[in-house]
């Protein structure tokens, strides 16, 4: 019976802290934390933000597809110049500023009618508040006629991690029921 209660308690208890950190570390906002406008010639945007776990971010951008340009196969697009600095500053006294000088295009969506382009990946080494700011010193060609958004995105496959998280939801879930199966059955037994 104490075996059984045991289990019960255990099993809650992981299933409760295995869902919060799905949860809190799946979410949107610690995955893509920043969203802003893409900065015109002198000017600067910034933002402050809070992820629940360290990573790799990277600038991405999203702007309207130029039909009559880029047309050539993605492989084949060279990256566009641009002259950025991103200057990243967070708890404990940490700062970290970097020069980006080209955009690399890493996708289309044809039915959306945009095209993407990213930035070398930045490292974040510890959860917590930060504040992004971009400060753009020219006007970025595919970007200045049409306008662009500008997201700081976690680098890495976003569908891997999506299935990691649910794979963990359904688990905790499952030991949360198992954890009220238990409790049901032991206090059955006492009576």
């Amino acid at each position: 019976m104490r075996t059984i209660k045991y289990f019960s308690v255990l099993s809650l208890l992981i299933g409760i802290i295995s869902l919060h950190l799905a949860f809190t570390v799946g979410s949107v906002d610690n995955w893509q934390p920043v969203q802003l406008p893409f900065p015109s010639a002198g000017h600067a945007v910034s933002y402050p933000f809070r992820i629940a776990s360290s990573g790799r971010f990277e600038i991405a951008v999203a702007t309207p597809i130029e039909t009559d340009k880029y047309t050539i196969g993605l492989s084949d697009t060279p990256p566009v110049s641009c002259d950025l600095q991103l200057i990243l500053t967070g708890a404990h006294d940490f700062k970290m500023e970097q020069q980006i000088k080209t955009l690399r295009r890493s996708g289309r969506s044809v039915s959306c009618n945009l095209d993407y382009f990213t930035s070398e990946p930045v490292n974040l080494p510890q959860k917590g508040d930060y504040v992004l700011q971009i400060d753009s010193k020219i006007d970025v060609e595919p970007f200045r006629h049409e306008g662009a958004m500008l997201s700081f995105t976690r680098s890495e496959n976003p569908v891997d991690s999506a299935v990691r998280y649910l794979i963990i939801k359904v688990g905790s879930y499952v030991l949360i029921v198992l954890a009220l199966i238990g409790f049901l059955f032991s206090t059955r037994r006492q009576k």
